[in-house]
């Protein structure tokens, strides 16, 4: 890397940035640490410090950021319509109609989150409520529905944004005696 530097930077609109500069694989790059209104010069250099060690160990800091950005945008309810669309056209009517109620009613509570929200602890909570108010037998079923849309439809650029769900889904398929969820029992199973 040659000539990394910490700036300012000011935007179209006025506003004050502090900026990285550095150079990877001989592209110049920068990467905004934050507004110059919220951090001292002090904590930009830090800020910029760890940015170039990420680069030194051969990460692309501005890519990452920008695809966590991309990976935000990606609400449970956007990526649940496309997904429901394929299996309209892929799978069994019959099919088609529970996956949809088990996605539209059991899981309507993950439609406002970020796909990169959902996380093991999320999931494990509303099995229990799912256990708890429709039994055993419902979660189970969401949970495998859950799984399949995970799992199955969404393709491998999602599944390695989210690869802790990723995990803990496929990891509860496999064993699918460990998950089992009795609705007044012991619930333990659903935590994961």
């Amino acid at each position: 890397m040659t000539s990394n530097a910490v700036s300012a930077s000011v935007c179209e609109g006025g506003s004050k940035k502090y900026v990285v500069h550095y150079r990877q694989a001989g592209i110049q790059r920068r990467h905004t640490i934050g507004s110059v209104a919220n951090l001292t010069l002090v904590e930009a250099r830090k800020r910029a410090r760890k940015i170039l060690v990420a680069v030194d160990d051969g990460r692309d800091p501005a890519a990452e950021k920008e695809s966590k950005r991309a990976a935000s945008g990606l609400v449970f309810a956007a990526v649940m319509g496309d997904y429901l669309d394929v299996c309209e056209r892929t799978l069994k009517p019959k099919t088609v109609v529970g996956y949809k109620g088990d996605l539209k009613r059991l899981w309507k509570p993950l439609h406002k989150l970020a796909l990169g929200a959902v996380s093991r602890p999320v999931i494990a909570a509303h099995l229990r409520t799912i256990a708890e108010e429709s039994g055993s037998a419902s979660a189970n079923r969401a949970r495998g529905t859950l799984s399949s849309f995970y799992v199955g439809q969404l393709g491998k650029s999602l599944r390695d944004q989210s690869r802790h769900w990723h995990e803990y889904i496929r990891h509860k398929a496999a064993r699918p005696g460990a998950v089992r969820c009795r609705a007044g029992g012991n619930l333990e199973g659903c935590a994961g």
